[in-house]
């Protein structure tokens, strides 16, 4: 379906799912795993974002793509999937054309910015232990901002004539998001080869370093053992992540075959399924950092530690501020109150004389006040 009105005509979006079939999955069970997914995506990548910047050990080029890759992560959970939640429960999209339409072009954008990350990590791991004596040389500021910028521009370019001119996106009532249209079969074979080709690069050249890496493993013996075992770990990493989006992706890849090229039916509980699992990918990426990278754990460490203890320190000066103001107020209390006043109409005992004459004037004072209050009563009892 072109963009004609994907939040009124439905039925056609559903044309995929045989009309027999009914959702199992209850509308709740739908949102909460969408605002789970969702949350965790826009959590978890923002604390990779921050650990990477804050952290000077791993401001480098491995590091800036590693962001770049987060941030493809983290901006469809913070801009998409919100507009997910009540199709989700409803199974109608009600925010339009025009909201509809931009949700497809960011969640394409950072899909593909996501994979052509991914590539750039690849080569950048490639280049440090194949090449690593003319890495610098090689991987210098200029290249990495070339991948970086190519990660994003690229796919903007790609996906902006065909969603925003032609209007190929379409609202998916099963799994409760807008998605590009590929429309006829030559458009998703070739996406489908895109990715292939982006996946077998990626494998060749992990394929190379591994060979690479522990070929040196095997012949080194000296001091800078530990720096090649770091650069394999990171290797590792990297080759992990790649597992994850190939795993997270075939499926997705999978069910685009069945549906356009076959034109088989899918149940909507499947087609939910695998259309979030890729969405999931960039929740995976963060536990493989955390689990398989030891620098960025021992950095992500520093910082939570860092965090912790100045929120202790804030809070114990909270603390010690709320304690010291009362017994302030009561200081300042006792100092006034050593003039004793005994009337109301008693005036107040001078400042900045000596203690033993403010006593004596503050006691002839009451006894003066004292006096005349006698007397008057005198007077009226004789009256």
């Amino acid at each position: 379906m072109n963009g004609s009105g994907p939040a009124n005509d439905t039925s056609v979006a559903m044309s995929s799912s045989q009309p027999g079939w009914h959702s199992i999955l209850p509308a709740e069970l739908k949102v909460m795993l969408v605002g789970l997914i969702g949350l965790g995506l826009v959590l978890g990548n923002t604390f990779v974002v921050v650990v990477i910047l804050k952290s000077p050990s791993l401001r480098n080029y491995t590091g800036y793509l590693t962001v770049s890759l987060a941030c493809a992560d983290m901006l469809p959970g913070l801009l998409v999937i919100p507009f997910s939640l009540r199709p989700a429960w409803t199974g109608q999209w009600m925010y339009g054309d025009v909201i509809c339409m931009l949700a497809t072009f960011i969640s394409c954008v950072c899909a593909l910015g996501s994979s052509f990350s991914l590539v750039g990590l690849a080569i950048n791991r490639y280049i440090l232990i194949v090449h690593a004596m003319r890495y610098q040389n090689i991987m210098g500021p200029k290249l990495c901002t070339a991948m970086i910028v190519a990660a994003w521009v690229v796919p903007a370019i790609s996906f902006a004539v065909p969603i925003f001119v032609y209007k190929r996106f379409r609202f998916l009532p099963s799994s409760a998001h807008c998605t590009f249209e590929l429309g006829e079969v030559i458009p998703l074979a070739f996406g489908v080869a895109f990715i292939a080709v982006l996946v077998m690069v990626v494998g060749i050249l992990h394929c190379k370093v591994y060979a690479v890496a522990l070929r040196h493993l095997k012949n080194i013996h000296h001091y800078n053992r530990r720096a090649t075992l770091d650069k394999l770990q990171g290797a590792k990493t990297t080759a992990v992540i790649t597992v994850a989006f190939l795993l997270t992706w075939v499926p997705y890849c999978a069910l685009a075959i069945w549906q356009n090229m076959l034109e088989y039916p899918t149940h909507p509980d499947v087609e939910f399924v695998v259309l979030w699992l890729y969405t999931c990918n960039g929740i995976l990426n963060v536990f493989i950092y955390n689990g398989l990278n030891r620098a960025f754990r021992e950095e992500a460490k520093k910082l939570t530690m860092r965090t912790c203890v100045l929120n202790m320190f804030n809070v114990s000066l909270g603390v010690a501020s709320r304690v010291t103001t009362p017994s302030t107020q009561a200081r300042s209390s006792s100092k006034k109150a050593a003039c004793v006043r005994t009337d109301t109409s008693t005036s107040p005992c001078p400042d900045g004389i000596h203690a033993e004459e403010h006593q004596t004037r503050c006691r002839t004072q009451g006894a003066i006040t004292g006096s005349r209050f006698i007397g008057k009563n005198m007077e009226e009892t004789r009256l």
